[in-house]
């Protein structure tokens, strides 16, 4: 290869990264410059290993229904934070996600954590009473784009 080659390629790579830094620029400024939706979408980023493009519509999501609490405890929070992917997930896939979150939780205390948020109208069961699958009501609402 040689270096006008080699220098064409770095500029084409330069131009991508530039490209992305402008989308990301882009998102950041319709999130609002809210700090605790930045806050949210790194710890999402991180955790759900998705691009921070992304994972800022999940931080909105997070935070919109939130925001809707007085007070929250950790284990309903950690849901909300897996649930925020938008995907539909059994009680034993959001037990074992919200582990690797927080470190422990039974099964039990997240099946009555969701119920609690159904009942509020946070979580919406997609599945069948025999096999719940759960995600964000704001999922499904058309409001944060991906439907349940």
């Amino acid at each position: 290869m040689t270096l006008d080659e080699k220098i064409e390629v770095v500029i084409e790579l330069l131009t991508r990264v530039l490209m992305k830094l402008e989308k990301l620029e882009t998102e950041l400024d319709r999130a609002g410059g809210d700090p605790y939706v930045y806050q949210i979408s790194l710890e999402l980023a991180t955790f759900l290993s998705k691009p921070i493009v992304e994972t800022l519509e999940a931080a909105r999501r997070v935070y919109s229904v939130i925001a809707g609490f007085s007070e929250i405890d950790s284990i309903s929070k950690a849901i909300i934070y897996v649930l925020s992917a938008c995907e539909p997930y059994s009680i034993s896939e959001i037990t074992r996600k919200v582990r690797e979150l927080r470190g422990s939780s039974s099964r039990r205390i997240i099946s009555d954590r969701l119920r609690g948020l159904e009942a509020r109208g946070v979580v919406v069961n997609v599945g069948s009473p025999q096999r719940p699958r759960f995600t964000l009501k704001a999922c499904g609402d058309g409001k944060y784009g991906r439907e349940a």
